[in-house]
């Protein structure tokens, strides 16, 4: 489907970068060849990746079955600036596509149309409703989707106040610790104190066994809350990659 959309996104390259440039004024050298001819390579290269991402079992050593798979995120949004629209959308899009999401453009106001009008190809060449939505809006519709807890991940290209804006917006609704009836809590504590002392043991020890990326300490002074704990350079046969530890860890 994404090569299909590429093949139609080339045959109307031209029309579509006209429309940038009625918006952008860009120059036809950039606009008329260099940037429909990036988001079609773009289309084309992750299609590619469609088959290519795949689970991994491990050796049965002892009678558990260990099967790691990549499953999709969900939906996800792209925020992309009013510069070089449809090269944007697609390098955004695609990888999010190809990988079994379904993805929401979030164009810029200052140069909507081309990015309206590949919504009309990805339609015409048989997306599914919803998989690949195209939204137009100014700053405030940017800072909804960030807020929006139904999506798993934002991606944004612009200035850099704006996208601490979004990163603020981001945090805020994915760092909730709360009611565990609650489907918008992600994180809860360690069962009980000796547990908590047993996970805190494991990540004394790893220290010698690899190197903390984050992580690692105690969240609160009241409450058995472990922070979130990701270590990197460990071996294969080390403790804390071998041992069921019952915090959230990787």
């Amino acid at each position: 489907m994404l090569l299909n959309l590429a093949a139609n996104l080339l045959e109307h390259s031209q029309a579509m970068a006209a429309m940038t440039r009625d918006t952008l004024g860009g120059p036809i050298n950039v606009t008329g060849a260099m940037e429909p001819g990036f988001a079609v390579e773009a289309l084309r290269y992750f299609s590619g990746w469609t088959d290519k991402l795949s689970g991994e079992t491990f050796p049965e050593e002892d009678v558990f079955f260990k099967l790691v798979r990549q499953e999709p995120l969900g939906v996800v949004s792209g925020i992309i600036p009013w510069n070089a629209p449809i090269g944007s959308a697609c390098a955004k899009a695609a990888p999010a596509l190809s990988t079994g999401n379904c993805f929401i453009l979030q164009l810029s106001e200052k140069t909507p149309f081309a990015d309206l009008a590949m919504g009309s190809l990805a339609k015409a060449v048989g997306f599914p409703p919803g998989v690949l939505q195209v939204l137009s809006g100014d700053g405030s519709t940017g800072a909804i989707i960030a807020n929006h807890t139904g999506l798993r991940k934002v991606s944004f290209t612009g200035s850099t106040a704006t996208g601490k804006e979004i990163q603020s917006l981001v945090e805020e609704k994915t760092k909730l610790v709360g009611d565990p009836d609650d489907p918008n809590s992600f994180v809860g504590p360690v069962v009980d104190e000796s547990q908590f002392n047993r996970a805190m043991g494991f990540i004394k020890r790893g220290n010698s066994q690899g190197t903390v990326l984050v992580g690692g300490n105690r969240v609160h002074d009241k409450g058995c809350y472990v922070a979130s704990t990701v270590f990197t350079d460990v071996a294969e046969d080390a403790e804390i990659i071998r041992q069921e530890i019952l915090v959230q860890w990787l």
